[in-house]
Parts: structure tokens; C-alpha cells; sequence
């Protein structure tokens, strides 16, 4: 069976057969970086070409965070606002000014917004949106991470189950927590910063909050994110990305000696491996734990990139732009398409702007940030459709 990746902006879709907890399912991009894993992967078929433009969004304001999709509707945050759009006609349908924010996912249809210490629930109500719920989730509030009814974040040095409406969590936890946690099966991983000022990687049972396993990743710092596939966590503490390699069982997790590598970009997390641009020449880049080593080898010589991607700087933000082009190919084979560049005739994307393609309507279109204050519509040939 051919295993098939595609990255966008070190943003993929790839077959990775059904939806598993570890890819978002193909008609929902709930979180910047897809499922709850974070690992930036959809369960989507790969793309086998770009296709046709279906439709083209214009906004008055630069958009500020990938578009996120739920079934039919997708939803930007252009300035002050937040924007719900038609998948189909690429019209807007609803919008409402809800100030300043700096974190959003989707839950159960509605849209999760980080304002300063509050966490604050917006249902769409009409054509403009309302708020439903708000929780005051402390300073240092990091972007929640939400699958089904189950709401996590870190705030106030806490990593907190929420559920949407409630006046109090079903667990606060952990002292010094900070940045975004990750969800993965039946347990929640987070960063805390322990007592001797060393960042830690915690997994904690998502169920009761109960610590399951630690790791030291070295000094601690102010921002973090941690993202995850079936074998390994991928963590950035401020600018530095370390890699763990995760092993569960008979309920028990263990979490091995932690490896620094060398990403310039946010990574994707497939299957096994983490994938991502790195190395001083700024190649592509793949990084895999196992039991016996630790194994880093380039899939694609930046030559070969023609150096569109070289030197992307890491984004330190969700609202952060990075790197431009879309990639498809067959990991096995080690056969990488660059795509940008398919089109000579229309030039889909400008070169160093735009943030990450998501799948969307079943697999059927692909949204795609075209420049900051444009979302293109593409309708792709899909590999097995």
C-alpha cells in the first residue's frame, strides 16, 4: 500500500487511513494545526494535481489565522473579526467584531476564542455570532485544545478540563503550565516548568487529570507548543524543537530521553516520523525515534526547493506567516512534487506568503490562503477518487 503525504506550507494533507485520533477527518480542520494531536495531518486523500479555482475570498482586513473548517462552513479571524463562509459559493454568511483574540479552535460547531484570560465560547446566530459562554482561564492562556465536548487549555500556570457552560473545571492540575497541550487517545500531554526552572513534558489521564509520565526537555521558557503522532511527541520550548519518543503499555505510558532537532519551521507529525525543514542548508527534512536510534535523514536537498523555502523563520505565533508551496509525494519512495509552480499560467500563491491549506467538504476542495487578505478555493484531482 503506498503511503502518500502532501505539505502545504509544512501544512499537509495525506492518506493516512481513518480518521484515528492522531488526523483530522476530512471535513473538519478544528485547531491552526488540524486535529487535537496537532500533528497537521487529515485523513483526507493526497492530491494528485491543484485543479481548478472554484471561488475567491476577498477580505477588507489581513487574515490572521489559518482558515478552520467545520462540515460546510469556514471560519477566518480578519482583523477584529470573526467570519463564517459558505465552502460552497465562497460567500460570507456571518461575521461579528469580537476585539482582540489570540488563540481559536473549533468544538461541537462553535467557535472557541482566547480573549486575554478568558476563554469565550461564539455560536453563530443568523448572520453574526453570539457569545454564549465565558470562562476566565487565568493569565498565560494558551490555545485550547478541544475534541467533542472536552475543552483543554493551560492558564493561570494550569493545565484545565473545561466543558463548554460549566462554572468550574472537571480538573485543574499541574503548577507552572504553559503553552498548547495535545490530545492523543486517553491522555493529554502539556509543558510545565518544574521546580528547578527545566521545562517537562507531562502526560496526564485526560479523564481525571492524574500524571501517567514525565520527561525533562532542559530549560524552560515562555512560549511552547506541544504536537504528537502515534509514536512520538514533537515540543517547541520558545525557538528550539525537541522530540520524545512515546511508548504505552498495559495503560502505562513511558517517555524516553528527549532529542533536539534542528527545525527552522513548524514540522508536520505523520504516522511515525516528524517532517519538517532543518539542517543549515535548509532541506527537507525527516525525524524518527526508535528503540535503537535516533534516525534524521533529508527527503528533499534544498537545491531541489529552489530555495523557496530556505530560511523560513519560525513562526512564534498562530497568526505567524511563513513559507509558501504545497508538496505531494510518496514518503516510501521518497519521490517529492513540488506544486507551486504547476499552474505557470496562474500563479496561485505568492512566494513567502500565506498561511496553511485545509481540507474541506469532504475531501472535495481545498481552502487555501492565497496572500494575507485572500482565500482561494481550489477544487483538486484527488489520488483515489
Amino acid at each position: 500500500m503506498r503511503t502518500i503525504l502532501i505539505l502545504a506550507l509544512l501544512a499537509p494533507l495525506a492518506a493516512a487511513g481513518e480518521h484515528d485520533g492522531a488526523n483530522a477527518p476530512a471535513r473538519r480542520w478544528t485547531h491552526p494545526r488540524g486535529p487535537a494531536s496537532r500533528s497537521c495531518i487529515s485523513s483526507a486523500h493526497a492530491i494528485e494535481s491543484l485543479g481548478d479555482v472554484v471561488w475567491t475570498y476577498k477580505s477588507k482586513a489581513p487574515i490572521s489565522v489559518t482558515p478552520l473548517t467545520w462540515d460546510g462552513t469556514g471560519y477566518l479571524r480578519a482583523g477584529g473579526d470573526l467570519i463564517a463562509i459558505d465552502l460552497e459559493t465562497g460567500k460570507r454568511v456571518a461575521s461579528q467584531n469580537v476585539g482582540a483574540t489570540s488563540a481559536i479552535a473549533l468544538g461541537e460547531g462553535a467557535v472557541f476564542l482566547v480573549h486575554g484570560t478568558q476563554l469565550k465560547q461564539w455560536r453563530r446566530s443568523s448572520s453574526a455570532f453570539r457569545n454564549r459562554w465565558t470562562f476566565d482561564v487565568g493569565a498565560g492562556a494558551g490555545a485550547p485544545c478541544i475534541e467533542g465536548k472536552e475543552i483543554y487549555i493551560t492558564g493561570g500556570g494550569k493545565l484545565m478540563r473545561l466543558r463548554s457552560g460549566a462554572e468550574k473545571p472537571v480538573w485543574s492540575k499541574g503548577a507552572k503550565c504553559y503553552g498548547d497541550p495535545a490530545l492523543m487517545g486517553e491522555e493529554i500531554y502539556a509543558l510545565e516548568t518544574d521546580g528547578d526552572g527545566k521545562a517537562a513534558l507531562v502526560c496526564r489521564a485526560r479523564l481525571d487529570g492524574s500524571e501517567k509520565a514525565r520527561v525533562v526537555l532542559g530549560a524552560s521558557g515562555k512560549t511552547g507548543m506541544v504536537a504528537l503522532n502515534r509514536e512520538q511527541a514533537c515540543v517547541r520550548i520558545d525557538k528550539r524543537w525537541v522530540m520524545v519518543r512515546r511508548a504505552a503499555k498495559d495503560g502505562k505510558i513511558t517517555l524516553d530521553k528527549p532529542w533536539s532537532i534542528d527545525l527552522t519551521a513548524e514540522p508536520l507529525l505523520y504516522s511515525r516520523a516528524v517532517i519538517g525543514i532543518g539542517g543549515k542548508d535548509g532541506a527537507l527534512m525527516l525525524y524518527r525515534i526508535t528503540k535503537k536510534k535516533n534516525i534524521r535523514q533529508p527527503m528533499v536537498k534544498a537545491a531541489e526547493r529552489q530555495d523557496l523555502l530556505k530560511g523560513a523563520g519560525l513562526p512564534m505565533s498562530m497568526q505567524s506567516v511563513f513559507s509558501c508551496g504545497l508538496w505531494t509525494g510518496d514518503i516510501n519512495a521518497n519521490r517529492i512534487r513540488w506544486h507551486l509552480h504547476e499552474r505557470p499560467d496562474r500563479r496561485l500563491f505568492d512566494k513567502g506568503v500565506g498561511l496553511r491549506p485545509v481540507p474541506a467538504d469532504n475531501e472535495r476542495l481545498l481552502i487555501v490562503s492565497a496572500d494575507r487578505k485572500r482565500i482561494i478555493c481550489i477544487k483538486p484531482e484527488v489520488i483515489g477518487s
